[in-house]
């Protein structure tokens, strides 16, 4: 790694009984709160990248691009992900997900301004999610 410009790690492993063994080219930036940051070249896509993955059926490590692998929330629906964002705010507060929980205990050392805040967007989240989705399904309000 003395050279940046010229870096690379080497990759071999085996995979359905065959070896794999090849290069996979690594750059550098410069983030503004100083240091270097490591970056992976794809090498199906040449792009930069953080992560390589080995989708199934797949028999190169590439970037997430590459593969056609989306976000979970890239295939939710609105009401999904209003009500994904309840669920991760309300364990956020230390409580379990779903509709029918009761509001978690304030946790301690969070102020009571932000915790009423969070408990409000949970509230509208979890109702808005749930008239879309009754208009969706035909139901009546």
């Amino acid at each position: 790694m003395a050279d940046p410009s010229n870096a690379w790690m080497r990759l071999h492993y085996k995979r359905n009984e065959t070896s794999e063994d090849y290069k996979v080219r690594l750059t550098t930036t410069r983030p503004n709160y100083g240091g270097q940051r490591w970056w992976f070249i794809c090498p199906a896509k040449g792009i930069r990248t953080a992560k390589l993955y080995l989708a199934n059926g797949g028999d190169w490590f590439a970037s997430r691009q590459a593969y056609g692998m989306a976000y979970r929330s890239q295939n939710e629906c609105i009401e999904d992900r209003m009500a994904s964002r309840a669920h991760r705010l309300r364990r956020k507060l230390g409580g379990r997900a779903g509709f029918d929980e009761p509001f978690p205990e304030k946790p301690k050392g969070m102020h009571w301004k932000t915790y009423n805040g969070i408990c409000d967007e949970i509230d509208y989240l979890e109702q808005t999610s749930m008239m879309s989705m009754m208009q969706r399904l035909g139901m009546e309000l």
